[in-house]
């Protein structure tokens, strides 16, 4: 059916994990003309009427490839199923253009509502199961994921679709499944998927690997993510998917290993380095890494100079004090009071400076934390004393 447009055709790792991708998402239907063109054309074959005269301006050079696309190729070339007859009625087909056309106007309540009553009719076996197919996906854009997956679960149990559709429908029924937090349910569907549908596309990969991790199979997600790493180490991506895997699995250690290892080879972008020393700083209490970290994404404007890095450098500086480095805690807060903008980090310097005996420096940073608005001015005005 030519109004199939995959919910999740790009399925990236979806840890819940600060290394997770998001999902790449597509909507059914772009309202291109090429998609609209190509659905008249099959809404007019399932009422059985003649797309004869299309198909020869095609032929004799009489229209423009997008006013009479070719038939949509099959994705599932290795499927193992046989596709259902296709069996649908004038009336069921109209439906079925209504429907189309309210998720493409992004009416997804409407999409719903509409299903619903072919569902509860007198439809065809493929009319229902097509219903279902588009109630599922407006459910998923209006993040309803259990009625999502009600919903595109009986889509695929009616089996009545023909291939494309149907394994779009499984496929997407393991995204919605995982989007609920049912990951043991989502990792068998994605299993069912592949093994039925044959499809060797690499953007399951990490799904299934995500889906192990997170169902007790750390171990076996972290040999699938290994095997791509080794085969291109230089694929940031394969990083953050093994690093994520090792961290679902509780070894932080390593999942940051990995990570700095690609930031000095060059690889890592501004979100890496933000995980990296986020990472550091709250889960692994390194501040000496994250200050490294730190000072080459500033360095290299990879991390921006703001209220957040300096609220990062504040916590690195707080972790070299409390182990009496001193001179590196207030390096790191005047790094952090030239990107601060309430004062805070310059009141801890003027703290430190004073407890060195450098009064007039620490009367300086004093009055930079009042002009700032520090909250308490009290320590600051008896800075200044």
């Amino acid at each position: 059916m030519q109004t199939r447009t995959t919910l999740t055709a790009a399925i990236a790792a979806a840890l819940a994990l600060s290394f997770a991708m998001p999902v790449a998402a597509q909507s059914l239907g772009s309202g291109g003309s090429t998609m609209r063109e190509q659905r008249e054309k099959r809404l007019k074959e399932l009422r059985g009427e003649s797309t004869k005269d299309e198909d020869s301006n095609v032929q004799k050079g009489k229209a423009k490839a997008s006013e009479a696309p070719a038939a949509e190729a099959s994705r599932y070339p290795n499927a193992k199923r046989k596709e259902p007859k296709v069996s649908t009625t004038r009336d069921g087909a109209a439906q079925l253009q209504k429907i189309v056309e309210s998720f493409n106007a992004k009416d997804f309540a409407g999409v719903i509502k509409q299903a619903d009553t072919v569902i509860a009719g007198s439809a065809s076996p493929y009319e229902k199961a097509f219903a279902e197919r588009l109630a599922g996906l407006a459910s998923a854009q209006l993040k309803q994921s259990d009625k999502a997956i009600s919903y595109l679960k009986a889509s695929v149990d009616a089996n009545a679709l023909d291939n494309n559709p149907h394994f779009d429908s499984m496929s997407d029924l393991a995204a919605q499944y995982q989007a609920a937090g049912k990951n043991a349910e989502a990792l068998a569907t994605l299993d069912k998927f592949l093994t039925e549908s044959g499809s060797t596309d690499p953007q399951y990969g990490p799904m299934r690997a995500s889906l192990m991790a997170t169902t007790g199979h750390s171990e076996e997600a972290i040999k699938l993510y290994t095997d791509a790493y080794n085969k291109n180490p230089n694929d940031i991506q394969a990083v953050r998917n093994l690093a994520g895997t090792y961290e679902a699995s509780g070894n932080t250690k390593k999942a940051y290993e990995l990570l700095n290892d690609a930031r000095k080879r060059g690889i890592a972008d501004a979100q890496d380095y933000k995980v990296l020393y986020s990472g550091y700083l709250v889960k692994d209490k390194n501040w000496k890494s994250a200050t490294e970290v730190l000072d080459d994404g500033v360095a290299k404007n990879m991390i921006p100079k703001n209220d957040d890095t300096a609220r990062a450098y504040m916590v690195a500086a707080q972790g070299a004090f409390g182990d009496d480095q001193w001179n590196v805690a207030l390096a790191n807060y005047t790094k952090a009071a030239s990107m601060s903008s309430n004062g805070e980090a310059d009141l801890n310097r003027a703290k430190i400076l004073s407890t060195q005996g450098k009064k007039a420096e620490s009367k300086a940073a004093a009055q930079a934390a009042l002009a700032k608005g520090v909250k308490n001015t009290a320590d600051a005005q008896r800075l200044l004393k």
